[in-house]
């Protein structure tokens, strides 16, 4: 099965992380979320998601924002798991 997600954006304020790292650590981690839930995908509506975080290293931020996005998944009406 092949699961699409595209994330327009991310924008980050007053933080060393480098562009690269992130998107390499929310690959991951969505990844293996995603791996681990049972089958039932449609396709979901487009939501916005916000983490705050002091001073995150990459892998951190990666894997916040990858469960902020998840748990976003899991709650639309569209894109809803079951």
């Amino acid at each position: 099965m092949t699961i699409e997600l595209r994330i327009d954006r991310i924008i980050l304020t007053d933080t060393a992380v480098r562009p690269t790292d992130l998107a390499a650590a929310i690959r991951v981690e969505l990844a293996r979320l995603l791996s681990d839930s049972p089958g039932g995908w449609r396709r979901a509506a487009r939501t916005r998601v916000t983490v705050v975080m002091p001073a995150p290293k990459s892998g951190e931020l990666g894997r916040a924002i990858a469960h902020s996005v998840y748990s976003a998944l899991r709650r639309t009406g569209e894109g809803e798991l079951r």
